[in-house]
This record gives structure tokens, sequence and C-alpha cells, in this order.
């Protein structure tokens, strides 16, 4: 009997049940009793269970998993959790003292500039006192993570 529905790996027969197929997909048995498959192994319900094959494994596989149960190693740690967090927030921190203070002195600086009409004085002297600022605040953060 031809299978008129060509799937990758199964094809539904007229008349039968599900059938496994090769690659190819031919219609490898019609699970009858002592037919064989391409690979030239049983497929039949001859023996109760289609796929002894298989019982084996899965007896072994459940007694592995009833021998070692779930432990507490397996759940995330929430406290190595709450100290990355904290380590991401510093260092976001770091990189906003970083750009941030720079940035706003060299913006207020341009700013007295522009109306004083002494364009580099204060964009640099604004620069240079925002770069220490961002670095004393560094500092103090520095400091406050060492104590905790």
């Amino acid at each position: 009997m031809a299978c008129p529905v060509n799937t990758p790996l199964i094809q539904i027969c007229l008349g039968h049940s599900w059938k496994l197929t090769d690659a190819y997909g031919a219609c490898n048995a019609m699970l009858e009793p002592g037919r064989k498959n391409v690979n030239n192994t049983s497929m039949s319900h001859d023996d109760g269970k289609p796929y002894a094959h298989e019982d084996h494994r899965l007896t072994a596989l459940k007694a592995g998993l009833a021998a070692h149960p779930a432990s507490d190693e397996s759940k995330p740690d929430e406290k190595a959790d709450a100290e990355d967090e904290a380590r991401s927030q510093g260092a976001a921190r770091v990189l906003g003292e970083l750009i941030g203070a720079p940035l706003g002195g060299v913006v207020i600086g341009y700013t007295i500039d522009h109306f004083a009409h002494t364009f580099p004085l204060f964009l640099l002297i604004f620069l240079v006192i925002g770069f220490a600022v961002g670095m004393w605040n560094i500092y103090k953060l520095a400091q406050s993570m060492n104590r905790d």
C-alpha cells in the first residue's frame, strides 16, 4: 500500500497506524507481526513492547535520577547574584563619573566662553575641574565599596 503523506520521518498510511519512515520517505513497516523495516529491525508488537531495546535504557535513566536527587547546589546562589548586581552597578557608576563629570565641565566652560568671548580658556579650565571631580567621586566610590 502506498503512503499518501510524505513527511521526512513519519508517514500516515491509509488503513494503518503511524509508521516510522527512513530519511527517504519510504514506509518501513506496517506494524504487522514479524515484519522488518529498512534497517532490518523488528517494529512489531510481538512481545507486547514495540521498542524493547529502549526499555533498559529508560530504567537505567530512572534509577540514576532517583539515586541523585536534586540538591541545593543546582539552585542559583542568591548571594552571588546580589554581589554581581552590586559590582555591575558600581561599574556603571564609575563609567558615568568618567564621562559625565568632564562632559559637564566642557558644557559649563563652553557656555561661559560663548558669552565672555574667550573661547578656549574656560572650556579647558572646567574640563580639568570636571575630570578632577570625576576622579574624586570614583575614589569615594572605591572607598565605600571596600568598607562593604
